[in-house]
């Protein structure tokens, strides 16, 4: 459950959880903004912004 995994991340001072499917293989990785964002929606920050060249 999401607030389980958000807790067990914060408490380990990490920012990146490997994801792991039901045969114990590697189905992906999550951020901490990952976890967030299916909370409260989308941010969208400096990274997300579409980069223009003048």
């Amino acid at each position: 459950p999401l607030p389980e995994v958000l807790r067990e991340l914060a408490g380990q001072d990490a920012q990146l959880g490997i994801v792991v499917d039901e045969y114990g293989g590697v189905a992906g990785v999550i951020t901490i903004e990952d976890l967030a964002e299916e909370v409260v929606g989308e941010f969208v920050d400096e990274e997300d912004r579409e980069r223009t060249v003048p």
